[in-house]
């Protein structure tokens, strides 16, 4: 099901959680103060949400491009220019959609690594599996939706309350729902008949 939130209703949802009685009728508003400080905010407060894990919903599958240009080679790799929007390289799907052996305690070589805004591999790379850090709002899930409110309610805090705002009930309440949206991406995209396993707890940690 599609979010029918709005970057506005986000902003309110921010307003509410620091006790504001007022909402505001527009993100883009330049004349109300709560607006401007919302719109300011909430862009960094989405791409630091996005960034922190490899959500589900954000990965994307594209065909990868490699830099011709010569200019960032390095002797032995494949250079290869990721996109605009990229955040990280998909630890679920990457090697395997790339062809790539997966790195892991049995197998120790590095084949690929991202440096800047380039792949190197030592051979082609298939796919492009990575995470997105711009996701339209009406992908998101409820609970992503609560963790950029309630991170955006820190950040515009000491705006609506005063720099000596005490937001310790913010940071409580956003490791509550960062945990619920952690714990639901797990079960949809790692169920687990037998419980949770330790991996998957200490993922949610």
């Amino acid at each position: 099901m599609s979010n029918i939130l709005t970057y506005t209703d986000i902003a309110n949802m921010a307003i509410d959680w620091n006790g504001g009685s007022l909402s505001i009728s527009d993100i883009n508003d330049e004349h109300n103060p709560d607006a401007i400080v919302c719109k300011r905010n909430v862009k960094q407060a989405i791409v630091s949400e996005l960034d922190k894990y490899e959500w589900a919903f954000a990965r994307r599958v594209i065909a990868p491009v490699r830099d011709m240009s010569g200019k960032y080679d390095i002797p032995g790799y494949v250079t290869y220019i990721l996109p605009d929007d990229f955040s990280r390289l998909s630890m679920y799907l990457f090697a395997q959609l790339a062809g790539l052996p997966v790195v892991n305690e049995y197998n120790k070589e590095v084949t690929y690594f991202v440096r800047g805004k380039y792949l190197y591999s030592k051979t082609e790379v298939k796919c492009l599996a990575y995470n997105s850090n711009s996701v339209p709002i009406a992908e998101w899930p409820s609970l992503f939706s609560d963790c950029v409110a309630l991170n955006l309610a820190q950040r515009i805090a000491g705006k609506l309350k005063g720099m000596d705002a005490d937001i310790a009930f913010l940071e409580q309440m956003y490791k509550v729902k960062l945990k619920d949206a952690r714990r639901c991406e797990l079960i949809t995209t790692e169920a687990n008949q037998g419980g949770e396993s330790i991996l998957q707890i200490q993922r949610m940690i």
